[in-house]
């Protein structure tokens, strides 16, 4: 393996610290089935963290011993809740909730990711929105993909093998991170690997005034012809650690199209940048558009030159037990 791959796989994964955020309400199950399953697979270790936020402005006017009274009794409650409500699990992560579990204080985004640093996470898993079925990305959902510096897997559906991953590029710097992820995690989950990239044909193929001139198809077709030749250059240069994937050009919004070429596959992986930009909230157009398209498992690496400067320690007591590592005896 070339020193380059070997760099990105120890960045970047198989994964050794899993961590999967949880909500009170045992609204995560697939996500803590799914970091368990993960866990067991790639000998890592699994860590399930709520955060409860505890600002109240009707707070400030307590003495601040009665005030540590009254946090301490909300992460109590949270604790026990979250565990009350994520029981239909334990068999599946073959260990007690409560082994694994951590509550923490604060908003729960910065909460989360201070989380990650702190405990030396190296993937960060969700679930589905409450609602929906699909994730809310006005709020905590969305601040942690755009903010996260380790991979996030997003779990919406029920956990299934697998067995096809689909790795999505732009042939751009950072899309060799993320293929580089997707190549280590279907290696060591023994599963197929695919890659697509997307041709964008320039807004002028569709003009609508009838006055405009029509592009010759031939043009179109060459522009196909060289992105599938800096396609194929592209992954030829790429360091394998298997044998080299299958890759397929489509044609049309990667948003849309991204989804489409998934229907097959049991998980997408794509980057949060590249050559597509970055939006407002960091969070990468196209990541984003293919989140709000699609229930199946997606795996979105963040760039590895992003900062998030999240090191400072937790407070004081903030939760309960360290995660103990998953089913001992485990390959």
């Amino acid at each position: 393996m070339s020193s380059l791959k070997k760099d990105i796989v120890s960045a970047c994964g198989p994964f050794r610290r899993i961590l999967v955020a949880v909500d009170a309400d045992g609204l995560a199950s697939n996500a803590v089935l799914r970091g368990a399953l993960l866990a067991r697979a790639l000998d890592a270790k699994v860590e399930l963290v709520h955060a409860v936020d505890l600002a109240s402005g009707s707070w400030f006017r307590r003495h601040e011993r009665e005030l540590e009274t009254v946090r301490a009794q909300a992460m109590a409650l949270a604790r026990a809740r979250t565990i009350t409500n994520l029981p239909a699990v334990e068999q599946g992560v073959g260990a007690r909730i409560e082994d694994l579990l951590r509550v923490v204080p604060g908003p729960p985004a910065q909460a989360i990711l201070r989380r990650i640093v702190n405990s030396h996470a190296d993937l960060l898993v969700l679930g589905a929105h409450a609602k929906r079925g699909l994730l809310d990305f006005g709020s905590t959902a969305r601040a942690l993909l755009s903010h996260s510096e380790v991979p996030v897997w997003v779990q919406a559906e029920l956990v299934r093998p697998i067995a096809r991953v689909l790795a999505a590029v732009d042939l751009s710097e950072h899309s060799r991170t993320a293929l580089a992820v997707a190549d280590a995690l279907a290696n060591r989950l023994d599963a197929e690997l695919h890659v697509v990239t997307c041709f964008v044909p320039p807004p002028f193929a569709y003009a609508e005034s009838p006055d405009a001139l029509p592009v010759p198809s031939y043009v179109l077709e060459r522009e196909v012809e060289e992105l599938e030749s800096d396609f194929a250059r592209w992954l030829d240069d790429f360091p394998w650690i298997r044998a080299r994937a299958s890759s397929v050009v489509v044609r049309g919004d990667p948003r849309s199209e991204i989804p489409r070429a998934a229907e097959d596959e049991d998980l997408v992986v794509l980057g949060t940048q590249g050559r597509t930009g970055l939006s407002r909230f960091l969070l990468g157009s196209i990541a984003y558009g293919v989140l709000r398209r699609t229930t199946m498992p997606v795996l979105v690496v963040p760039d590895p030159g992003r900062a998030w400067l999240l090191d400072a320690p937790e407070p004081a007591g903030a939760g309960a037990r360290r995660a103990s590592e998953l089913l001992p005896g485990r390959r």
